[in-house]
Parts: structure tokens; sequence; C-alpha cells
């Protein structure tokens, strides 16, 4: 009787392992496929930057900005006119791969993009 018992207790443990397991396959392919579908729709979705190397003088930087879909005015922390964007940005760091918060600066009449990388130290790179 006691054996029988064990056997039928085991029969029932293998039996939720395997709907276990079943379910567990059933959800990762549910996974898998919106994924899928998710880069699908982001690589047929039209980016929300532009290519910017604009040579006009009269180039308005915050009216491209907004004409790309980004609304300035919802960022608290970003300063933004016709020829200057500041405000912070999430970058991912040289060395060590994390994402780091720096203070990013983007001059349209000096053609430099600065940013702060350390509290004191200051990286510049100048656009063409």
């Amino acid at each position: 009787m006691e054996s029988r018992k064990q056997a039928l207790e085991e029969e029932r443990r293998e039996h939720l392992e395997k709907r276990l397991q079943e379910e567990t396959n059933r959800r990762q392919k549910l996974i898998d496929r919106e994924v899928k579908l998710r880069e699908k729709q982001r690589a047929q979705s039209r980016p929300l930057t532009r290519y910017l190397p604009v040579r006009k003088n009269d180039f308005d930087l915050r009216a491209h900005i907004e004409s790309a879909g980004h609304s300035a005015d919802t960022c608290f922390h970003l300063s933004l006119t016709e020829k200057i964007c500041r405000g912070f940005l999430v970058k991912m760091g040289r060395k060590i791969k994390t994402w780091k918060k720096s203070w990013f600066v983007f001059d349209r009449n000096r053609r430099t993009l600065s940013y702060f990388s350390g509290k004191h130290r200051m990286v510049t790179v100048e656009c063409q």
C-alpha cells in the first residue's frame, strides 16, 4: 500500500513537472514572438533623429528638434535655443560599459559637442 502511494505521488510529481515545463516553453515562445514583433515594428518605424549637418546660418535648432517629434518643453533639465542645446543625457562609458548621466552642450556657433565625463573633466568634439 505504501509503495503504491509513493508510486502515485512520484507519477503525480512527474506529471506536474512536465506540465510546468510545457507551460514554460509555451510562455517562452510567446515572449520570443513578441520580441520579434517589436523588433520588426521598430525597424519599420521612422527614427526620431535626423541627419544634422545643415550649414545654413538661419538654421533653428529648436524647431529642428521639435519637428523630429521631440517635446523640449517636457524636459525640465534641458536648455534649448536656436543655436545651443544643453542638458543631461545618458551615455555608455568607454572602459566600463555602463550607462552614465552626463551634462552635454551642443553649440552650433562654435560647432562643438562638449560633455563632462567626470566632475571637472570636459571632453569636446569638433563638429564638421
